[in-house]
């Protein structure tokens, strides 16, 4: 049997402490996207919790959880010891909870929505207002716009090999920490984005970790859509290890591709 069996789902909603409560065994509903680099580098959620007690909804409403996590996956067939070695189960989702709000579907059914977006406080909190002092290089500027951060709970994703060159004449840096974050990608021929609470910076000719295949066995829905510009469509079951920067190698159609948010 495929390791893509016995859906594993898990939404756990926390505050500043990391404590907090598991929404899994209610009616959940979400879709997550990314969003255009024009608009906000990252990804943003909208989750749907059906029919919570009235104690549960007023400490979402209320403000008490600042976080939601998503680990989804399949647990796969378990064995004669209770261990299930076809496991394919992770963290989806990790972000700031933006604001949430409560209604009703019909008479019986309640809602309470989460809208959730991925370092959402980082990314319109955090600045860097210094200077850098003659030999400063990007990975210097790198690190002060990651300690700016520190503060919001966003932390160091992949990265590549900074550019080396050593700059003769000191700098003023005052602006946002995305910004910054911006001008460096650029120096580096890359995107940058956030995910699950991280920054990644990677260059337009690299990628993030192995190839994942995907074929009939591994969780490919349907066939594959070339797109105009030289891109493919895939559809696919939950997968993990999916990220955006990754590669995706679809067997019998294509050769590698990587996933891309542009």
């Amino acid at each position: 049997m495929s390791q893509n069996w016995m859906r594993h789902f898990e939404l756990l909603l926390l505050d500043k402490d990391g404590k907090g409560i598991k929404l899994s065994d209610l009616k959940v509903t979400f879709q997550i996207q990314k969003m255009p680099a024009t608009i906000f580098n990252g990804f943003v959620g909208n989750f749907k919790a059906y029919n919570l007690s009235k104690k549960t909804q007023d400490r979402i409403l209320k403000g008490e959880f600042t976080r939601i996590q998503v680990i989804a996956g399949y647990d796969g067939n378990q064995d004669e010891t209770g261990n299930y070695p076809d496991r394919n189960v992770g963290l989806t989702f990790n972000v700031d909870v933006r604001f949430t709000i409560s209604g009703r579907d019909n008479p019986t059914d309640t809602w309470t929505l989460l809208q959730c977006i991925d370092a959402w406080e980082g990314h319109l909190k955090a600045s860097v207002k210094t200077t850098v002092a003659a030999g400063w290089k990007y990975d210097d500027l790198y690190s002060l716009g990651m300690k700016s951060y520190e503060p919001y709970g966003v932390t160091t994703g992949t990265i590549p090999e900074f550019p080396a060159t050593e700059f003769p004449r000191g700098r003023v840096l005052y602006q946002n920490s995305s910004e910054l974050m911006n001008s460096i990608s650029k120096q580096c021929n890359g995107d940058w984005w956030y995910e699950n609470n991280q920054v990644n910076i990677v260059p337009d000719d690299k990628y993030i970790e192995e190839a994942i295949v995907l074929n009939s066995k591994t969780g490919l829905i349907g066939m594959p859509q070339q797109t105009m510009g030289a891109g493919v469509n895939v559809r696919c079951l939950i997968n993990p290890n999916i990220k955006l920067g990754g590669l995706i190698r679809l067997e019998r159609y294509s050769p590698v591709f990587i996933v891309t948010g542009k």
